[in-house]
């Protein structure tokens, strides 16, 4: 069944000891869901994941990756990015590039300064950004006309 198959393209590598992701996976060009959920060891996106220019949900959840590359940007086709519960210490301004992101989730990480550019995602819906250290929340926030959950 479709469903079946659809369970089975979502599992993705998550919850295994991946210690990198190779750059080769540019080569990858019509995926859609990239998740590696629950890799601790893991501490680095590749800048190569801009190249996946189908790409709709990226999950580095659980990871500690600590930064999330510019190239970020060119994913332009991102639905749904989940970087919870990790070491994530920045997200690019270039996140602004990916027009179509509906849900960003970056709870429960170190992040201390939030991109102000997330305020120019008009079709961003759900938003986490709780368990930081931030100071402040950008005044480009109030932009966000379509955020239906906001914690």
């Amino acid at each position: 069944s479709s469903a079946a198959s659809d369970v089975y393209k979502r599992q993705g590598l998550d919850h295994n000891r991946l210690t990198t992701i190779n750059d080769e996976i540019k080569l990858l060009s019509n995926l859609k869901y990239f998740g590696v959920k629950g890799n601790k060891s893991l501490k680095k996106l590749t800048k190569q994941i801009g190249e996946l220019r189908s790409l709709e949900i990226l999950n580095i959840s659980g990871c500690s990756i600590d930064s999330i590359p510019n190239s970020i940007g060119q994913c332009i086709a991102l639905k749904t990015l989940s970087a919870n519960s990790g070491k994530l210490e920045y997200v690019p301004n270039s996140i602004e590039n990916c027009q179509k992101l509906i849900n960003l989730n970056l709870g429960h990480n170190q992040i201390s300064n939030l991109p102000s550019r997330i305020g120019s995602l008009k079709n961003l819906g759900m938003l986490s950004i709780s368990h930081n250290p931030y100071d402040s929340i950008p005044v480009s926030y109030k932009n966000l006309k379509n955020l239906f959950h906001f914690n």
